[in-house]
């Protein structure tokens, strides 16, 4: 039987009837995997002590999560770890894959770039910098 992947991923507290921008796509990428046998673990938000995004209240950014994510992944035991936002979840679950040398793949599903340079007014390259940041050590993205 395959092993298990985890899913770190941002999204509302609804998490399963939500329409938010990332959850269409990580709903089809656990529902493959489910369908070819792995287990998946879905790891968001409601999981841990969370405040709304500025701007988009909607979204969760949870707050202090390192330390949590590490037991949830230890216990869980994956093969390989799948980061799909570049938040307080996904950077916590990166830095673990990172240290403990689990193999992780990352995706992107939005124009992060220029959704923060329209909410915080930061510059694009300063954004594409962390993106380019954030990508780099995985399996694959």
């Amino acid at each position: 039987m395959p092993g298990l992947i985890c899913l770190p991923i941002t999204a509302p507290n609804g998490f399963e009837i939500s329409p938010a921008f990332i959850l269409a796509p990580m709903k089809c990428v656990r529902d493959g995997l489910l369908g070819r046998g792995y287990q998946v673990l879905m790891i968001t938000p409601v999981r841990f002590r969370s405040v709304p995004r500025p701007g988009y209240r909607e979204i969760r950014l949870s707050v202090r999560p390192y330390r949590k994510i590490c037991r949830m992944i230890q216990q869980a035991k994956p093969d390989m770890v799948h980061i799909a936002t570049e938040g307080p979840l996904g950077i916590a679950a990166r830095r673990y894959c990172i240290k403990r040398g689990l193999p992780f793949a990352t995706s992107m599903h939005t124009r992060f770039a220029e959704y923060v340079r329209m909410r915080v007014l930061i510059r694009k390259e300063w954004t594409f910098r962390f993106l380019r940041w954030f990508h780099d050590h995985q399996a694959s993205t």
